[in-house]
């Protein structure tokens, strides 16, 4: 858990969620029955290092639905797993860089993993790239189709919906 603070750079406005020495992770989220996922920039996906792309999937749930998820509830039990008071720190900072506080309405809404999937992303992976995309046109957003990159779907043994 400690690494993970530490290499957890997205809301330091960086281009993939977490770096590590030689490899990156992009996060996504979305529906189990969502056929797309949204990449917010080129640099998201078109890297030197190959990396990692997560797709987690969840669900709405019920406040009531003990399985549900809040985001007060992830940010306690990351807190707990956290050992070293540096890294609590840390995780607090960037906390605050993404503007979240602790409030009670987070606990209003719950949601429930279903699974996650990962991808490899490198020189082959169908995304755009910065050194096709003409110097006249700034900022671009698109989506993938998730069941385009199947090839590059990283097994998953602990898959489960």
């Amino acid at each position: 858990m400690d690494e993970a603070v530490k290499s957890w750079c997205g809301p330091l406005k960086a281009d993939q969620d977490f770096m590590y020495k030689n490899e990156w992770y992009e996060i996504k989220t979305t529906s189990p029955g969502n056929l797309s996922v949204k990449v917010s920039s080129v640099e998201q996906l078109d890297t030197e290092i190959s990396g990692n792309l997560v797709i987690m999937y969840f669900d709405k749930a019920s406040e009531k639905d003990t399985r549900g998820i809040s985001l007060n509830k992830i940010v306690i039990q990351i807190k707990n797993e956290i050992a070293d008071l540096g890294v609590l720190e840390i995780f607090d900072t960037m906390l605050l860089k993404m503007g979240y506080f602790y409030n009670r309405e987070y606990d209003h809404h719950c949601y429930h993993f279903h699974y996650s999937d990962m991808y490899k992303v490198d020189d082959k992976f169908p995304c755009l790239r910065k050194k096709n995309i003409p110097n006249a046109i700034g900022h671009v957003h698109y989506e993938l189709i998730i069941a385009n990159i199947e090839e590059w779907r990283i097994q998953n043994e602990s898959r489960r919906i």
